[in-house]
């Protein structure tokens, strides 16, 4: 169970609010006349109905339940913050004139105590005073926090300081494409008071955990009764229901390694992603997307002008590269090749290939990222040298079926299993979505191309770092995992888990994966790998490098990838780093993308070592 932390609730219940009503009782007008003339027999002294008198039934929202990182870390609350209102006399007895010099005098005075202009229109304060005087109007924005210590100064004459439950993201932009925000469920009522009304606006989920887990957040509304008589005098003032505080999400992410994921992104590329788990269980412990965006500009609500520059920025900020966005996965999808090559038969760890320069398939010539050949060299060597030609003809020897299947049974083109919205499973061309496709089967090549990660084949960052847990934990793909458990708002009680799922074996030999995780390890430890730039002073790393062009060819936009696990000799985290690069830009994933790698895991293991020491 996780302890969650309370101390930016503030006010636990605010069942001092207002709430909407409705008229208690209705006559009919033919029964109440006979009823007066039965009583005008027996009592001396006559009555009349009050049919100014009101009896409300008041909701009050609840307040929402916390998302929290694996420790019970806030990642979002709820707190109380305060509005200006002003609460007109609930007689019916004023004049159009008596209104508005009551409202323009409370509007006045608060000016003058807040330093700012204050104003309401004239036609907006009638219209309250007629239909809805029973509750306060609202006419300011959140009071700042030097605003807040002027609220004895402000309240009387007709002024009062009115708390409301709003979410808070105290992390900012810190995973806000995870965490997603709320918007309001409905702007306040400008109608005559009715029956059902919150005393403000509710908040509900609209992206992110925050609407997937939106009816385990949101939690319970309060009631309160209230009944005036005709003079507009309160005669009961009555809880009926408490609010009761929604369940909190308690995530996998683990805050400290979010927080250097997306600090290290944004200290090497505009656009990119970074994602880390556990290569055991497939927790996400980070999942980093760039750029971000402050999830608190969402509240109470999004201006039209903030959220169209969001929309139209040409990085895309709102975009969540790291699990919505799919890219080639270019080289780093040769780890996938290689096994369903192995898996296949026709090539074991100790078949050497050519890996000349281009290769001619069909009228083409497929080319190597080397200019010059690589000479003979078995996988393990293949991948160390990322060469493209020896992966083009191992792929056309041994057939398309062997390539597909093994990229399945990696997770490619596969449900990730994440409890959001909008997340694509990529895709992994086979024969028979080719000829669905397109019309034909895979050719030749389509084959090369697929065999380095290119053409079709599209995947996510996170689907590249589930596959490079599989091989590290010697051939199981976890389950991935993004909630841990919702506990109960009010006494702590475990109210559902999320266990951890069994990992599915791949049924790779032993000497094939050994192989592969040679060549991984190359890549990283030795002079002729591709990505030294990733080695760090805490152990041995596997990994693969990658450059992908994605989007419209006339646009070269390109990619840059480095993926894969460490340590070697007890593998923990399993990771990708995808750097976006602008248009035109010239990429190489041991440039760009290994560096990510190598700044995060020397910083998280110093850490480790400063919390140990």
């Amino acid at each position: 169970m996780i302890s969650i932390r309370w101390e930016y609730w503030g006010i636990w219940l605010l069942v001092g609010f207002w709430a909407p009503g409705v008229f208690a009782f209705q006559f009919d007008e033919r029964f109440e006349a006979e009823v007066r003339e039965q009583l005008r027999e027996t009592i001396p002294s006559t009555w009349e109905t009050r049919r100014d008198s009101r009896a409300f039934a008041l909701e009050v929202p609840a307040p929402r339940g916390q998302i929290t990182d694996r420790e019970g870390r806030p990642l979002a609350q709820t707190r109380v913050e305060y509005y200006l209102a002003l609460q007109f006399p609930t007689s019916a007895a004023l004049s159009d004139e008596q209104v508005l010099l009551y409202g323009r005098g409370a509007l006045a005075r608060a000016s003058e105590v807040l330093g700012r202009e204050i104003v309401a229109d004239d036609e907006r304060l009638l219209a309250h005073y007629l239909l809805r005087r029973w509750v306060p109007m609202n006419f300011s924005e959140r009071l700042a926090g030097r605003e807040r210590a002027l609220i004895g100064e402000l309240e009387g004459a007709g002024l009062r300081a009115m708390p409301r439950y709003l979410r808070h993201y105290p992390e900012e932009s810190l995973a806000c494409h995870i965490i997603g925000y709320v918007g309001r469920k409905a702007a306040r009522s400008k109608r005559a008071l009715i029956s059902g009304e919150p005393i403000f606006p509710e908040s509900e989920g609209r992206d992110g955990l925050e609407v997937a887990f939106d009816a385990d957040l949101r939690g319970t509304s309060g009631v309160m009764d209230y009944i005036y008589d005709s003079t507009g005098t309160k005669l009961r003032e009555e809880r009926v229901r408490r609010p009761r505080p929604g369940h909190h999400v308690v995530t996998t992410l683990d805050l400290d390694m979010q927080r250097l994921a997306e600090r290290t992104l944004s200290s090497y590329c505009r656009r990119g992603a970074f994602v880390v788990i556990d290569v055991n269980n497939g927790d996400i412990l980070a999942m980093a997307s760039r750029p971000t965006f402050d999830l608190n500009q969402f509240i109470p609500y999004v201006s039209t002008e903030n959220y169209a520059l969001l929309r139209e920025d040409p990085d895309i900020p709102l975009f969540a590269r790291a699990f919505r966005g799919l890219y080639p996965p270019a080289s780093t999808f040769k780890i996938a090749t290689a096994l369903g090559i192995l898996d296949a038969g026709e090539i074991t760890p100790t078949t050497r290939l050519d890996g000349p320069a281009s290769l001619k398939i069909g009228n083409r010539y497929f080319k190597n990222w080397n200019r010059h050949g690589e000479g003979k060299m078995d996988v393990a060597g293949a991948i160390m040298r990322s060469c493209n030609t020896w992966f083009y003809r191992a792929a056309l020897d041994t057939g398309p079926h062997p390539l597909s299947d093994m990229a399945h049974r990696l997770g490619f083109g596969r449900t990730t299993g994440l409890p959001l919205a909008a997340v694509p499973t990529g895709y992994v061309p086979t024969d028979e979505s080719s000829r669905d496709r397109a019309g034909h089967g895979l050719t030749h090549g389509y084959l090369a191309n697929m065999s380095i990660g290119q053409g079709d084949v599209s995947a996510s960052p996170l689907q590249v770092a589930r596959m490079m847990a599989a091989v590290g934990n010697g051939g199981r793909i976890p389950p991935l995992r993004l909630v841990k458990q919702i506990q109960s708002g009010t006494e702590d009680k475990i109210v559902r888990v999320y266990p951890e799922g069994a990992a599915e074996p791949l049924g790779l030999e032993e000497g094939h994966l050994d192989a592969v995780v040679k060549g991984m390890v190359a890549v990283v430890h030795s002079r002729y790998g591709t990505g030294g730039r990733a080695a760090i002073y805490h152990g041995q790393m596997a990994g693969k490098t990658g450059t992908g062009q994605w989007g419209n060819p006339a646009d070269k936009k390109y990619v840059a990838w480095f993926a894969g696990f460490v340590p070697v000799d007890e593998p923990r985290y399993a990771f990708a780093a995808l750097y976006e690069g602008r248009p035109g830009e010239y990429l190489s994933g041991g440039k760009r993308a290994a560096p990510i790698v190598r700044t995060f895991f020397n910083s998280h293991y110093a850490s480790e070592v400063a919390v140990r020491d």
